[in-house]
């Protein structure tokens, strides 16, 4: 377990436009950590060459505690749960921590590829392959026990995160492409609605716009009652 002393014993390496990053900025709130965002570019649009120095393949995000460092946002967020565990954003036992990690994988390297390989607006094709990865997270994923608000039930975890930012890109492709390009099954919709109402989600969305007025680093406190930050 690490030992936070102040929000400067966790910082996370990011820009105002990486979704990615909202999943670990979430983790944290949830777990009622405060933290610093610095920016990993300068006024100038440049990789700065402190997060250079932190990031092998030089994308965001990076999360740095007490000098120990770790990217990938999805391996990022398993670090933060598993050296932070109060509360708890993964199942109790072994097998279902590894399902939950395969259907993170499926998120990750299996959905969000088709995403980046939009070229415009999606295809009937690409659209199909999306809706078909959806099903099967629906039908393997969830089971027909599964009627919580969240993925393990009434709270949230790494996978209902780990799906938001899935979401959020699919709304912004809806906002170009239009509502109907997307066949989306209801119970996905209905586990949807219910991650961006969560407090820890609603105050992490709303950091990026933050850090894009007040960077070039930002203070968070967690703070469900909605004020999110304090700037430096």
């Amino acid at each position: 377990m690490v030992s936070i002393m102040s929000p400067d014993t966790i910082t996370i390496y990011s820009t105002p436009g990486c979704g990615w990053a909202v999943r670990n900025y979430a983790a944290l709130i949830e777990k009622n950590i405060p933290f610093t965002i610095v920016m990993a570019k300068d006024a100038d649009g440049r990789k700065t060459e402190e997060f250079l120095a932190l990031s092998p393949y030089a994308r965001t995000p990076v999360l740095s505690v007490n000098g120990n460092v770790v990217w990938d946002s999805l391996h990022m967020n398993y670090f933060i749960d598993e050296s932070f565990p109060e509360p708890a954003l993964m199942p109790d036992t072994s097998i279902e921590r590894a399902r939950a990690r395969l259907w993170m994988r499926h998120c990750d390297h299996e959905l969000f590829p088709l995403i980046t390989n939009f070229k415009g607006k999606p295809t009937e094709e690409s659209a199909v392959r999306m809706q078909d990865g959806l099903r099967q997270l629906l039908e393997y994923g969830f089971g027909e026990d599964n009627t919580g608000r969240f993925w393990s039930g009434s709270r949230i975890g790494l996978v209902d995160l780990c799906y938001a930012t899935l979401f959020d890109s699919l709304e912004k492709i809806s906002a170009f492409a239009g509502p109907g390009w997307l066949d989306i099954p209801v119970r996905v919709l209905q586990w949807r609605d219910e991650i961006f109402r969560h407090p820890a989600l609603c105050q992490a969305s709303s950091i990026p716009e933050q850090l894009a007025l007040d960077g070039p680093s930002l203070i968070v406190y967690p703070d469900v009652g909605g004020k999110i930050a304090s700037h430096r």
